[in-house]
Formats: structure tokens, sequence, C-alpha cells
């Protein structure tokens, strides 16, 4: 399998999860500091990030006529967690040091 065809469905997911996140945090917060912490509770209770992964995981799979390598896999899954990170660390930022000093 060519290293640009995970490292590109690393960076969609990667970057969807981000969103979720960023929809998530910005909402939450915007309804009020009570609503802002259950949410962000339940926000780490759910495991999206994962589910997202393993979609893209399964999707690169159905690509790659069914079988995947266990190292293509996991260069996915950590990318894809980088991405997503990357984006978490961003917003709160912004969040935090820009919007509500």
């Amino acid at each position: 399998m060519k290293a640009s065809v995970y490292q590109k469905a690393a960076l969609l997911f990667g970057l969807i999860a981000g969103m979720v996140f960023i929809v998530f945090n910005f909402t939450s917060w915007k309804l009020g500091v009570r609503t802002y912490a259950n949410i962000l509770a339940i926000e780490k209770f759910i495991p999206y990030i994962f589910l997202l992964f393993l979609l893209g995981g399964i999707r690169l799979r159905k690509n790659n006529n069914g079988t995947i390598r266990f190292a293509d896999a996991l260069k996915f899954a950590f990318l894809a967690y980088i991405v997503f990170s990357l984006i978490e660390a961003i917003a709160n930022y912004f969040l935090y040091n820009i919007i509500d000093k």
C-alpha cells in the first residue's frame, strides 16, 4: 500500500475528530459553566475518537482489497491521533487564552 494513502486518510479522520471536538468544546462553553463541565465529562467518556479511527481503518482495509498490514494500520491511527491532538491543543489555547481570559 502506498504511504500517501494512509497518510491522507489519517489526516482526513484526524481533522474530522478535531472538528467534532471543537464543536463539543465551543458549544458547551457557550452554554455555560455547569453545562461545560458536564459535557466535557461526557465527551471524555464517549469513545468517538476510537470509533472514527476504527471506521477509517475499515475504510483503508476495504480500499486495499480486504487486507491491511498491522504497521500501516498503526501508522494510520498514530498519525490521525497526532492530528487530532494538535487541533485539540490549538482549540483549547484559543478558547482559554484569547476568547475567555
